[in-house]
């Protein structure tokens, strides 16, 4: 019985578990950037690094923007463009451009032309743009038949202020997390073994799968996208 207790209290600890480090893991600043200088900011959509066949639906780039876009709306200093206007006003330069484009040559480089971003910027008159990109987004999910198996979600995200009349980047920050569980999608029972009894699947899994279900994207998103929005500068102390 002690045994049993053990094994359900440490899947209840690893579900709640997460990257211990500090955040953002990493934060870099232009010594000449003054944010007291900045009131109007263009959000970018979301540029993602993660290949079509890890990410099908394009999950990285939906759920970010969005959640994103709340936290940003949290900020006071700023007045925030949304990604819609960014959009609009691509269509509106002489020069026919794609975002896929613009999404390539950031990943490879991070640049963007910077003829293109001053011919956006006439239909927006932004003071900075704010490009968010996503590295890192994994899911691993156990297979039930491991022995003290965990399920692992990993999301990492870099955000990027860049001034629109050169194409510099003038702030940066970057983080990364995790979460692990110990949750199931099948039947638990428990299985006798040499060492006593072991926690397993009783069959296949509800969705077809034997494994343990990772935590959902959102639960790590929402830390990582907190981390970055939280270091993100003030106009009411930087330069004072």
């Amino acid at each position: 019985m002690r045994k049993i207790f053990l094994v359900v209290f440490l899947g209840i600890v690893v579900s709640f578990s997460g990257c211990g480090s500090n955040h953002p893991s990493n934060i870099i600043v232009d010594p000449e950037f003054n944010s007291n200088n900045v009131s109007r900011i263009l959000v970018t959509p979301v540029i993602s690094s993660i290949s079509d066949n890890v990410d099908r639906d394009r999950m990285s780039e939906r759920m970010t923007q969005k959640m994103l876009w709340k936290r940003l709306a949290r900020i006071s200093d700023y007045n925030f463009f949304s990604p819609q206007r960014f959009s609009f006003a691509l269509r509106k330069v002489k020069k026919p451009v794609q975002f896929d484009e613009i999404e390539k040559g950031w990943i490879e480089n991070k640049k963007i032309d910077a003829e293109l971003l001053k011919s956006i910027n006439d239909y927006v008159d932004a003071d900075l743009f704010l490009i968010p990109e996503v590295y890192l987004w994994n899911k691993d999910e156990a297979d039930y038949r491991e022995s003290s198996a965990a399920s692992l979600t990993e999301v990492g995200i870099s955000l990027y202020l860049v001034d629109p009349d050169s194409g510099k980047i003038i702030w940066e920050a970057t983080d990364q997390n995790y979460m692990e569980a110990m949750r199931t999608e099948g039947e638990r029972v428990l299985v006798r073994g040499k060492g006593g009894f072991d926690r397993r699947i009783k069959g296949i899994s509800a969705t077809g799968r034997n494994v343990y279900g990772a935590p959902p994207f959102e639960d790590v998103l929402v830390k990582v996208l907190g981390a970055l929005v939280d270091a993100f500068p003030s106009r009411s102390i930087v330069g004072k």
